[in-house]
C-alpha cells in the first residue's frame, strides 16, 4: 500500500514495512516441521490469505472460517494503518507466511513447535468449496471477497 501510493514517508514503520516486502524471508524451518508432523495440506499465502485460503478449499473441496481477531498482523502494519491493517492482512499478500490444515490431533502436536506467532485462525468447515467466511468480534459473519492476486488477470 505504501508502494502503490508511493508515499515518501521515511518514518521507521514505513522503512520497516518496504523492507519486508522487498525481502521476503520464506520460513523453511517450519515449513519442515510441518512435513514432519504429518501435514499435508500447506501453502504460502504470497497471494493474499482470504484468497490463497479460497484456492486450498477449493482444492479440497471445502469451505473456512476465519477469525478476524486470531489474523496476526505486523505490529508496524497495525500501527501504520491502524483502520485498514485487517484488509490488508487478509488481502495484501507478499506475505510468504504458511497456511496449513489438519486435523485437530496434528494441530495438536505442531503448534507447540513453531515458532511465536503462529496461530489458527479458523476452521475448516463443509459448504460450498472455496468459500471463505470472515468472523468479526462481535460474531458477524461475511462472505471474504478474493481481492488478492490473480496471476492470470
Amino acid at each position: 500500500k505504501l508502494m502503490q501510493q508511493r508515499s515518501k514517508s521515511s518514518s521507521a514503520a514505513a522503512e520497516c514495512l518496504c523492507k519486508v516486502h522487498r525481502r521476503p524471508v520464506p520460513d523453511v524451518a517450519s515449513g519442515q516441521i510441518l512435513i514432519d508432523s504429518g501435514v499435508v495440506t500447506a501453502m504460502d499465502i504470497s497471494d493474499g490469505l482470504a484468497d490463497d485460503l479460497s484456492k486450498l478449499c477449493l482444492s479440497s473441496g471445502v469451505s473456512a472460517r476465519i477469525f478476524s481477531d486470531q489474523i496476526p498482523a505486523h505490529p508496524m502494519l497495525k500501527k501504520t494503518f491502524p483502520k485498514q491493517y485487517l484488509n490488508l492482512a487478509l488481502n495484501g499478500g507478499e506475505d510468504y507466511k504458511i497456511l496449513f490444515a489438519a486435523p485437530q490431533a496434528v494441530m495438536d502436536l505442531v503448534m507447540p513447535q513453531l515458532p511465536e506467532g503462529a496461530s489458527i485462525i479458523g476452521d475448516i468447515i463443509g459448504g460450498e468449496p472455496g468459500r471463505v467466511f470472515i468472523v468479526d468480534a462481535s460474531g458477524t459473519e461475511t462472505v471474504a471477497t478474493r481481492h488478492g492476486w490473480d496471476h492470470f488477470s
